[in-house]
């Protein structure tokens, strides 16, 4: 993408430094994008995860699983909002992981926008 973006810059202006620097690996340039970032930790990731593995791996929690607000607390307990779980889940379903899990989401037992989990690139 920064590629991109330089070749635009370079054919109307000139390359940035910004873009510049981060095409170079210039570690102020670097840190200041990380930090315009919401990063999630792989700690989280992987606590989501444990938490949909249980559920995906055992036939009968998968069959009594009813929704979001089954796992809701589980999730809190490890110190995940649930904007961070919505960004997390919709990660899994990209890589194809828990599809039966996150299929059984979309019901009355999770709020609207724990339901489908679809990809908006353009979100915030």
């Amino acid at each position: 993408m920064y590629r991109i973006q330089n070749k635009l810059e370079i054919a109307t202006a000139g390359a940035t430094e910004r873009t510049f620097g981060l095409l170079k690996g210039i570690e102020e340039c670097i840190d200041e994008e990380l930090e315009g970032l919401s990063l999630i930790s792989n700690k989280k990731v992987s606590a989501l995860r444990a938490i949909l593995e249980e559920i995906d791996s055992d036939p009968v929690r998968l069959k009594d699983f009813k929704g979001y607000y089954d796992i809701r607390y589980a999730i809190e307990a490890q110190g995940i909002t649930r904007y961070e779980s919505i960004q997390i889940i919709k990660y899994f379903k990209i890589n194809h992981q828990f599809l039966d899990v996150i299929r059984k989401m979309d019901s009355n037992d999770s709020p609207i926008e724990c339901r489908t989990f679809e990809r908006h690139f353009d979100e915030e």
